[in-house]
């Protein structure tokens, strides 16, 4: 069980990375939001988003191991392209970390327990996006209660993919 729900979770980000490895990311085509559709939110202050999404203070030694975990409400991929039709990509009960050594967690469950299985960094000092295995996620809304992230795959000029997740407290 615990596999499935391994692979089903991998899935998503497999499929992000297959999009962009045959995509290019574009610019927003002018002013249009790329992410239409996707929710946005509050976004902390840049002084706040080390803390908010991974739980760590800065202070040496305190919180450095501890986990802030996300429950993973929405994971999809709208596509906008003749002939492939959205992925809902979520499931029940999955929970991430995003820990401030670099390493992400899931794990099934409240109370399951943590299995290691990616990484991720910020893409750049701004901390508006994160890069994990090789796509960049722009957040569109990161406080204390919500994430949503979303990446931007286009292939040609009629056809394109956003993969985005949506996670609560």
């Amino acid at each position: 069980m615990k596999a499935m729900k391994f692979f089903k979770v991998a899935a998503i980000l497999f499929l992000g990375f297959t999009l962009t490895t045959s995509c290019s990311k574009d610019d927003d085509g002018g002013g249009n939001d790329k992410f239409a559709g996707v929710p946005k939110g509050e976004i902390v202050p840049l002084a706040e988003r080390e803390q908010v999404l991974t739980g760590y203070d800065g202070t040496e030694g305190r919180g450095f191991t501890e986990k802030k975990w996300w429950k993973q409400d929405v994971a999809k991929v709208d596509y906008h392209c003749a002939g492939y039709e959205d992925e809902d990509l979520g499931q029940e009960n999955i929970y991430y970390a995003f820990a401030h050594d670099g390493t992400m967690y899931y794990k099934v469950g409240a109370e399951g327990e943590a299995y290691s299985y990616n990484t991720w960094e910020w893409e750049d000092s701004d901390k508006d996006a994160i890069v994990v295995d090789g796509v960049v996620f722009d957040f569109r809304e990161l406080n204390e209660d919500t994430i949503v992230y979303a990446s931007y795959q286009e292939q040609n000029s009629s056809c394109y993919a956003v993969t985005w997740e949506q996670y609560s407290r």
